[in-house]
């Protein structure tokens, strides 16, 4: 079974449509993007999804805007299901991102890349890269959690070096 749903975004004389192709298990397989410019339709982009056991192991997205060079993107789970890497590719540009647990929560999020721009929806850094030169980036964040499981820190770093600090204090009754 393949059922489209499409989203419309009209002003004026531009719109844009997204449509939704998915599979008769529910899993999200294509996304057409069009843009209607002056009477003209035109595709922004289009991505494809692949799975194995209903877990998303590869996607493939074209941003027409830009170039014609697909991005790619592969994903690989650990035992208990949960992601543990996700490896992200545009020509020579790439960035990796891998995936630690503690007590399956979230311990630390280490992000490897040569891209300063772009690629930024997959795992965004949050720091100012200004005038950086030195390659690769590593990027990385760590989560602190209190007895009950709840987060209570989060610290960022760019290439080993503090960048910013969030802690959160819980009181229990």
């Amino acid at each position: 079974m393949k059922e489209e749903l499409f989203y419309n975004l009209r002003l004026k004389n531009t719109w844009k449509e997204t449509t939704y192709t998915y599979s008769s298990d529910s899993l999200l397989i294509k996304k057409d993007i069009y843009g209607m410019d002056n009477g003209i339709k035109t595709s922004m982009g289009y991505n494809y999804y692949t799975y194995d056991d209903k877990r998303l192991i590869n996607e493939k997205y074209w941003e027409l805007s830009a170039d014609k060079t697909p991005i790619t993107v592969q994903c690989d789970y650990n035992a208990d299901g949960l992601p543990s890497k996700m490896s992200v590719q545009k020509d020579t540009l790439y960035k990796t991102v891998q995936y630690q647990y503690l007590a399956k929560k979230t311990s630390k999020i280490h992000v490897e890349t040569n891209a300063t721009s772009g690629l930024s929806r997959e795992f965004p850094i949050l720091v100012y890269l200004g005038n950086l030169k030195k390659f690769p980036i590593k990027y990385d964040t760590e989560y602190s959690y209190d007895k009950n499981g709840n987060l209570i820190e989060w610290k960022n770093f760019l290439n080993e070096e503090p960048q910013s600090f969030y802690s959160y204090s819980l009181q229990y009754y």
